[in-house]
């Protein structure tokens, strides 16, 4: 059956149309229409049952059949940013039946935001509106969803949880943020995986007092200015930062955290500020790249591992003032070339294991150098007891154990203790100096000792034949570890205690002279050695084997008592008064009666030199090698170019030179004190004068004489060149005039 629907036409168009009875388009037409009316007509629609007519009451006659066209319904478009009706955009109506487009993001564009959707509902909830539907009907209101575009910041009770950079690389934290939370750029992806914010820089505000701990950890961050209001810088706040190139701590940062900056492979330079007092364990550990740190007055302490690892670190800046060097402060800081460490510091254990390319350390050392050294300090996770003298200086065990580049050390007048393996591993260690002053050190063949002689820390230089200065009773752990230029070394009948490791790893030690004073060797005291051979008294080879066998060495080792004893004991030419003590076994020592001229020592066919000690007076001499020392041995002869510091007389008429007459140079005899050569010091404070001559020369003495006139000047001491600096020992002092002189002779 066709039905047919009438209506009544208006200036849109006709609204008439017919369907087929029972179809579903027929009854959605039939909806239209009733809607048409509501809409243009108060008549309603009647319905003839005979003849299934359709009409509005209103028109007693059928118009002709024509198509319905869809009501005209308004569409309104709102802005939930400024609550106000949007303008200019399309469409504004739409057919109902038809449906619509709405605008597209690019129209709607507003500066600031980002659009996100049109929705029906005015709190924009439930799920975007795509397009006007043709089932929708009568006027609709959609409402345009913007999110602001910049940083979006997560703030409870003034701490700061999270960061929503959308988008931006730098962010600025809004002021009355107090605290700025843990992993606040982290965020999780779209497979659920932890992530960071591409946020390369952060702007603290004024406001901000605290920084967490792991604040900005693993971020992309390149660059950190914080400032003075922060007082607090938590532990691992900055921990694995690799892009992190540049940081500024201000002034008025009180606290750094284990670990704060731990890891940033990146970080060039950094410095820290007077008010932070302490940096704690691992502060810059692993920051490979870093090249510079400075340090202002106020800086106390600095911990255990702080630089460890910081492999590029050449240049480093410290305070006076700082009271410790943490234990592996500076471990593996293989860029470190030159170290100078100011009074009153303790320096702890291994607080620079390894520096590998370290040349020269001067420990509270004030000499004059002509040559750019870096100032270096630091502190550690426990520091020594404070000591009441505030420039006291303390060196603890294996301070700088494995530099094997180090090439000299000088020992300030402050430092009061020095622990065992200071200079281990060290086999380039070619000097060690004790400065002017200090009561508690001294060197004696290059070896440096405690005051008294009793105690040996560390040996230097590349003498293959070492031998023990008579008095010595303790050899400490790690003395001679690494010396690999060693050969043979010969102890006196003094020394009770060979410490943990005194020589391990002088791979080249083949042969030692153990005497029975000896009870104690210490663990590994041999390890990686080449010692096959142990000299023994008369009857105390197992004993010394027991010794030997329990520090754990496995070398098969062969163990030689003396077969005779030599005819005589040393002597001294022309002097019968001189004090003969010892035996051949243990070793003699001989001291001339007279203080002063030279001496000549007369050893027996059949005692080896280096079972002879020899002690002279300052104001003597010692043939045949005239070394003024406390303990002389027979050493290597050496030859040189003697036309390189003398001037050489005329051949005389039978072509023969007589050197006798040769005399030293004058500009020789001017470098020796030549202020502009590295090493000369001339320090003539009243109360305390010294004086550091510049390198001595091979092949010429050197002699000090000093009065309280320049009549009454009298010689002193006396030095054979050898290739160092001489510090003589002045006695003329107190506010009296003093006259002082450095002689040179060939």
């Amino acid at each position: 059956e066709t039905l047919t629907v009438y209506g009544q036409p208006d200036g849109a168009g006709s609204f008439l149309a017919k369907g087929t009875a029972g179809n579903p388009a027929f009854d959605g037409t039939l909806a239209i229409a009733a809607r048409m009316v509501a809409k243009y007509s108060t008549s309603v629609l009647e319905r003839n049952p005979s003849t299934g007519v359709v009409s509005m009451a209103r028109y007693g006659t059928p118009v002709p059949t024509a198509t319905i066209s869809s009501i005209l319904s308004t569409i309104t478009y709102v802005d939930t940013v400024a609550w106000e009706n949007m303008t200019g955009l399309a469409p504004t109506n739409y057919y109902e039946g038809t449906g619509a487009t709405l605008p597209t993001a690019e129209q709607v564009a507003k500066p600031g935001y980002t659009f996100e959707g049109w929705y029906a509902a005015s709190d924009c909830s439930g799920l975007p509106e795509l397009a006007v539907s043709a089932t929708d009907t009568g006027d609709i209101t959609y409402y345009a969803k913007f999110d602001s575009t910049d940083p979006d910041f997560t703030i409870v009770d003034g701490k700061l949880t999270r960061i929503n950079p959308k988008g931006h690389r730098e962010v600025t934290i809004p002021e009355g943020v107090r605290e700025i939370g843990s992993s606040v750029l982290l965020y999780f992806d779209d497979n659920n995986n932890i992530a960071y914010y591409d946020v390369t820089n952060v702007t603290i505000s004024s406001t901000v007092t605290n920084i967490s701990e792991f604040a900005f950890s693993e971020s992309h961050l390149t660059s950190i200015v914080i400032p003075g209001n922060v007082k607090t810088i938590g532990q691992y706040a900055f921990t694995d930062c690799t892009n992190l190139l540049e940081v500024a701590i201000e002034d008025g940062v009180e606290f750094i955290g284990d670990s704060a900056f731990d890891n940033c492979t990146a970080l060039t330079t950094v410095s820290i500020p007077g008010s932070v007092d302490t940096l704690r364990d691992r502060t810059f550990y692993g920051c490979t790249s870093l090249t510079s740190v400075t340090m202002a007055s106020g800086v106390k302490t600095i911990g255990g591992w702080v630089f460890g690892n910081c492999t590029s670190l050449t240049d480093i800046s410290f305070p006076e003032g700082l009271d410790g060097i943490g234990y592996c402060a500076f471990y593996q800081c293989t860029g470190l070339v030159n170290v100078v460490i100011p009074k009153g510091v303790a320096i702890l254990d291994s607080a620079f294991y390894r520096c590998t390319g370290l040349k020269s350390v001067n420990i509270s050392g004030t000499v004059v150098s002509t040559k750019k050294r870096a100032r270096l300090q630091a502190s550690g996770r426990t520091l020594l007891g404070a000591a009441p003298d505030p420039e006291e200086t303390t060196v603890g065990n294996y301070a700088f154990y494995g530099c094997s580049e180090l090439e000299s050390a000088l020992i300030g007048s402050k430092v009061s203790e020095i622990g065992g393996g200071t200079f281990a591993d060290c086999p380039k260690l070619k000097s060690i100096i004790v400065e002017a002053g200090n009561e508690h050190y001294a060197t004696v063949d290059g070896m440096l000792l405690t005051a008294d002689g009793k105690v040996l820390i560390s040996g230097a230089g590349d003498a293959t034949d070492i031998t023990v200065p008579n008095g010595v009773t303790n050899i400490l752990e790690g003395a001679f570890a690494g010396f690999t230029a060693i050969t043979n070394v010969t102890l006196p009948n003094t020394v009770q205690v060979v410490g943990e490791a005194a020589f391990s790893n002088a791979t080249a030690l083949a042969s030692m002279t153990i005497p029975n004073s000896v009870t104690t060797i210490g663990a590994r005291a041999f390890y990686d050695t080449a010692l096959a051979t142990v000299y023994v008294a008369k009857g105390d080879t197992a004993r010394v084997k027991s010794l030997v066998e329990g520090t754990g060495y496995a070398g098969t080792v062969a163990y030689v008592e003396p077969s005779e004893e030599p005819s005589a004991a040393p002597s001294i030419e022309g002097d019968p008064s001189a004090t003969v003590t010892g035996d051949a076994t243990s070793g003699y020592t001989i001291a001339p009666s007279t203080t002063e001229g030279t001496v000549e020592v007369t050893i027996p066919s059949g005692l080896a030199p280096e079972k002879v000690t020899v002690e002279v007076p300052p104001t003597a001499a010692v043939k045949p090698n005239g070394a003024n020392v406390a303990v002389v041995k027979t050493v290597a002869a050496t030859t040189y170019d003697i036309t390189e510091f003398l001037d050489i007389p005329a051949p005389n008429a039978s072509g023969v030179v007589d050197l006798s007459q040769a005399t030293v140079k004058e500009a020789i005899v001017k470098e020796a004190l030549d202020p502009t050569k590295e090493g000369v010091d001339i320090d003539l404070k009243p109360t305390a004068p010294s004086i550091t001559t510049a390198a001595t020369r091979r092949g010429l003495t050197y002699t000090f004489s000093e009065g309280t006139t320049l009549e009454g000047m009298t010689q002193k001491a006396v030095k054979i060149g050898d290739g160092t600096t001489w510090t003589p020992t002045i006695t003329v002092k107190g506010g009296t005039s003093g006259f002082y002189s450095i002689g040179v002779t060939k």
